[in-house]
């Protein structure tokens, strides 16, 4: 399909916006309306190249960071789709961000900074079967999942609404190492415009819980069906309840509670292990941790811990621990290593211990 330059730059954006997840199965359907042959078409941004035509009013319009990842086409999703951020920053905000910082760096960490939402986005665009093609319709689905729940956004230009969005929503919550049934929502819209199809107001409660979608759109007559419910998808909206504070304050919620030094360790040179700083972490990863467990290496680690302790050299400890992490694969595969996806936890885990050991 070759789109001219005629097309209004709104429609060329929201386009682009819609491309970061396209189901390859609904890349071109038609539609016989009476004698009215229609098209419903996607284009992947990963195929931009073959449409030399788009891409150049992209970057004439100064828009080139749609054609490329990063903090730039973030803030610009972030912005149209008026996100909130997938976990509150506000467990950082009273504390020396400063010594936060300096603490962060020593460690080779990241500063925490704004968590990510995760976004999927299908989109269709509705035109005649023409010599002079003329866009009818474009519609896209986004989902994203962040403290407050789940939300379905609709971005619907056109001529007419979408006639129906149905379906329905499941929650599961993490429970050990087994995920539970959290509860069902029905999504029934009729003649859908623009905005918000559905938001589905759920607090976090559990260490881990993640969302699946079920929903079917028809228009004109036609119907397809958007899910998540396999394959890789299946876990692609999981919210993450992580928590750091005083072993005895925190809860497991559903997860485990991760003694950073180990309570051997501590207790062996008269510290309080049920005041020192933890981590509320999922059960499988917290059975990753070197200082876990009855087996030799982990016997071996906390000898190591307890040695450092001997000699006072907490920070050492410290960084012996966070070290630990970065050597950890990720059991779920989401991340490189435990470290990045308990980047944040570890920086504020450190922060509490250096007042701990009196640093």
């Amino acid at each position: 399909m070759k789109i001219k330059k005629h097309i209004s730059f709104l429609l060329l954006c929201l386009l682009l916006i819609s491309s970061l997840f396209v189901n390859p199965a609904y890349a071109q359907v038609s539609i016989d309306i009476g004698n009215d042959i229609q098209k419903l078409e996607g284009i992947k941004i990963e195929d931009i190249d073959n449409y030399p035509d788009v891409k150049e009013i992209i970057e004439e319009k100064g828009f080139q960071h749609l054609l490329e990842t990063g903090t730039k086409k973030d803030e610009f999703l972030y912005k149209q789709l008026n996100l909130a951020q997938s976990e509150s920053t506000s467990r950082f905000e009273n504390l020396d961000q400063d010594r936060l910082s300096e603490i962060a760096k020593k460690l080779g960490l990241q500063m925490p900074g704004k968590p990510e939402v995760l976004i999927e986005e299908f989109f269709l665009v509705k035109y005649k079967e023409t010599d002079s093609i003329s866009i009818q319709n474009i519609w896209y689905l986004t989902y994203s999942a962040d403290d407050y729940g789940f939300k379905i956004n609709l971005v619907n230009i056109g001529f007419d609404k979408i006639d129906s969005i149905t379906g329905n929503l499941t929650m599961y919550k993490k429970n050990g190492r087994n995920w539970d049934f959290g509860g069902s929502k029905a999504i029934s819209k009729f003649q859908v415009g623009n905005g918000t199809v559905d938001t589905w107001q759920f607090s976090k409660t559990n260490v881990s819980d993640y969302f699946e979608y079920n929903l079917t759109v028809t228009e004109d007559g036609q119907t397809w069906v958007y899910s998540n419910k396999n394959n890789d998808n299946k876990y692609l909206y999981q919210r993450y309840n992580f928590a750091v504070g005083p072993y005895s304050s925190i809860t497991a919620s559903g997860g485990e509670r991760h003694h950073f030094v180990s309570k051997d360790s501590l207790t062996a040179f008269g510290f309080n292990s049920n005041t020192a700083p933890s981590i509320r972490m999922l059960a499988e990863d917290h059975a990753k941790t070197p200082n876990w467990g009855s087996s030799t290496a982990a016997a071996n680690f906390r000898a190591k811990e307890q040695d450092l302790l001997r000699q006072r050299k907490y920070e050492d400890l410290i960084s012996l621990e966070v070290e630990a992490f970065k050597n950890i694969s990720d059991p779920e595969g989401k991340y490189s290593n435990l470290a990045a996806k308990y980047n944040d936890y570890l920086v504020l885990c450190a922060y509490y211990y250096y007042g701990y050991f009196g640093i």
